[in-house]
């Protein structure tokens, strides 16, 4: 997901609590859980786990023509998928972090 489309997803998200008929105040109901605001919350928590997983996978991937730099670095890289893989929200997230171990795999398999 382009990263500018993410922020205005949040952005809205943020928006949309504020914009219901019935003036703030003491007597305003809660928002409701789940629903779009739900989702955003969801997106934006899963955001920087993805990044940081990413960058973990990304040392392996830009080492693919030295197997002794993959060798170092795939430890930690599929530690780090492992662990953001347990905490994301969503289903995207997932598949994004699927993508990326399956990537690292088949850089690693290249490695004798």
């Amino acid at each position: 997901m382009n990263p500018r489309r993410l922020l205005a997803l949040c952005a809205l998200g943020l928006l949309l609590p504020s914009c219901g008929c019935a003036k703030g105040g003491a007597g305003a109901s809660p928002a409701p859980q789940g629903g779009l605001g739900q989702d955003v919350g969801d997106i934006a928590y899963d955001l920087k786990i993805v990044r940081s997983a990413q960058g973990a996978a990304n040392e392996v991937l830009r080492a693919s023509g030295d197997c002794d730099a993959v060798k170092a670095a795939l430890p930690g890289a599929q530690a780090a998928l492992d662990d953001a893989l347990s905490k994301v929200r969503t289903g995207m997230s997932r598949t994004t972090l699927a993508r990326l171990k399956k990537q690292i795999s088949d850089v690693a398999g290249a490695c004798p």
